[in-house]
């Protein structure tokens, strides 16, 4: 459309009729008709050019300047015929051959005016080599005439300020030969040699008032240009100019070009996952045709943020950004080999893949996605994943992950055996886990914590109390005495109300040691009984000593047996 648009303005005499050429009758009266007026040159063929009103008047001015030459070169080339002089032919020669080219010239600015062309360039073959050194120049040239022209200003004070020293320098040389000059001219009596130095004199004398007009001119050179600052009204008024009329409009107008193509790229894919390879992306070719519809995307963007400054005509912002575009090219292409295994990360080929499980920082993550910045997560740790970038991701592996397997010992909520106290987990994130243990809070690093094996009391726990006995109960201790002490446990847990809490209860005979013999109890209790780990410790070891009390079971302690050896 803008194109269509531009062409209908360049174009205005395709939508004009052509004018009748027939001259106008002369009236009854016999007046003069009016002269018509010159209609506008039409296109040559289909592929001609219009000529608007102010490119006629430019033609007609053309065409009588070519034949003012074509005259005066007629003329001198009369004269050559009727000059006898060899001398004067030559002279009138070069005047001849001078008017010649300034036909040519303007000859060829008519026929680039009509037709776009220049016929004389078409006659002959252009055999003009190209070199890198002179395109290179023909691209920098516009930026160094705009850094010219930027630094145009301190460069002339600087040269200033070095001819006004290099002036004053000479002043004093000249100050110096002036002096030495009056001396000779007072110590000398001859007539002649008093004339002579005087002549010198006079010299110098004249040296120094011209070094003191050029110092002057020099000063008040440098003077002009230091005022030329303007104020900041000024600076504004010309950033204003620079920034948003010239080449930050365009500069500006790329950017915003280029950054749209990337977020229509990236709805492209966003549509395409949403209804087509959404539930297919662990398919290679699924990932080829992503990372080529990315590659594609960034190519269109930078080629049509480089059109806009084409058909801007901005060739400064567009020599630079073609060589920053080709240097990121010539970078991306030296590093495809280095970034070989990103590549395969890309793809979902590589040794990380979406989807599985795998051991970063010490914990483990579930990989969500692989792009250019993959994020990892882990169910455990609520609304909280991990952007990485893929370099991130190399020397990693992933593994599919068991549908059982935990992904963090505990969660919000639970309790754990953390050193030999009960604490509640209140948060949890890969930085640190924070335990309330007996009213306070303890921040534990997520690694250390992982690496401590701390014991979740969540999913159930157990009990394990051991009472040894004297041996004189050895003919009750496997069968009355354990059925007793299970029920002095039983009674005491209903008593407290925690009976509800308790999945098994096993006492038995576990062992005779060297002075005793041990009964083990075993309480296993489920997970809601978790916040009173420590009271219900404490219930079944009393209910324990209460039963030894009410039944007269004499505790065994450790005794130490001494043997004397005998003397022979």
């Amino acid at each position: 459309m803008i194109t269509l648009l531009l062409w209908l303005l360049a174009t205005p005499a395709l939508a004009q009729e052509p004018s009748d050429p027939t001259p106008v009758e002369a009236d009854e009266a016999g007046t003069e008709p009016a002269a018509p007026a010159e209609p506008p040159l039409q296109p040559l063929g289909s592929e001609g050019l219009s000529i608007r009103g102010d490119s006629w008047i430019t033609l007609l001015d053309l065409a009588g300047q070519a034949h003012d030459l074509e005259v005066s070169r007629t003329a001198l080339a009369r004269a050559i015929e009727a000059t006898p002089s060899e001398v004067a032919q030559v002279s009138l020669q070069l005047q001849v051959d001078l008017l010649d080219e300034q036909l040519r010239e303007r000859r060829g600015d008519i026929a680039r005016l009509i037709t776009g062309q220049d016929p004389w360039s078409m006659a002959g073959v252009n055999d003009e080599r190209v070199t890198w050194e002179s395109e290179m120049q023909e691209l920098m040239a516009p930026m160094l005439s705009q850094l010219r022209q930027a630094t145009e200003r301190p460069r002339n004070m600087e040269r200033l300020r070095g001819e006004i020293v290099n002036l004053e320098y000479r002043t004093e040389l000249v100050k110096a030969a002036i002096r030495k000059s009056e001396h000779a001219v007072r110590k000398t009596l001859n007539p002649h040699a008093r004339a002579e130095l005087e002549r010198v004199l006079a010299t110098w004398l004249e040296v120094q008032g011209d070094i003191q007009n050029s110092l002057k001119i020099r000063t008040s050179e440098l003077h002009a240009v230091q005022d030329e600052r303007a104020g900041i009204a000024g600076v504004v008024r010309s950033l204003y100019n620079l920034l948003l009329r010239s080449r930050g409009q365009n500069l500006a107008t790329a950017f915003v070009v280029f950054f749209l193509v990337l977020v229509l790229v990236r709805f492209v894919h966003w549509i395409l996952v949403r209804t087509h390879i959404g539930s297919q992306r662990e398919r290679v070719t699924v990932r080829v045709a992503e990372l080529g519809l990315y590659a594609s995307g960034l190519a269109a963007a930078m080629a049509c943020s480089l059109g806009v400054l084409f058909v801007s005509g901005d060739w400064v912002l567009l020599t630079l950004a073609g060589l920053i575009f080709f240097g990121i090219l010539w970078s991306a292409r030296a590093g495809i080999p280095r970034f070989w295994n990103e590549i395969q990360l890309l793809l979902n080929i590589g040794p990380v893949r979406e989807g599985e499980r795998m051991i970063w920082a010490g914990l483990p993550w579930k990989v969500e996605r692989l792009s250019v910045l993959s994020i990892i997560s882990n169910p455990a740790f609520p609304d909280t994943h991990v952007r990485l970038p893929l370099r991130a991701l190399e020397g990693l592996a992933s593994r599919p992950p068991s549908p059982d397997e935990p992904w963090f010992p505990s969660e919000v909520g639970d309790w754990v055996l953390w050193g030999d106290r009960a604490a509640e987990v209140m948060s949890q994130g890969p930085e640190f886990i924070r335990l309330m243990r007996d009213r306070s809070e303890i921040s534990v690093p997520a690694t250390e914590f992982l690496a401590a094996g701390a014991e979740n009391l969540s999913h159930g726990f157990r009990h394990r109390v051991m009472v040894t006995l004297d041996y004189r109960h050895q003919a009750q201790v496997t069968t009355e005495i354990p059925l007793a002490l299970k029920g002095h446990i039983e009674a005491s847990l209903k008593a407290t109300g925690d009976w509800d809490l308790i999945s098994t209860l096993a006492v038995a005979f576990d062992s005779a040691g060297s002075s005793s013999l041990d009964i083990e109890i075993e309480a296993d209790f489920i997970g809601e009984a978790a916040p009173r780990w420590e009271d219900l410790e404490e219930i079944v070891q009393a209910a324990a000593v209460d039963a030894c009390n009410e039944e007269n079971w004499e505790i065994a302690l450790p005794q130490l047996t001494l043997h004397q050896a005998s003397i022979a």
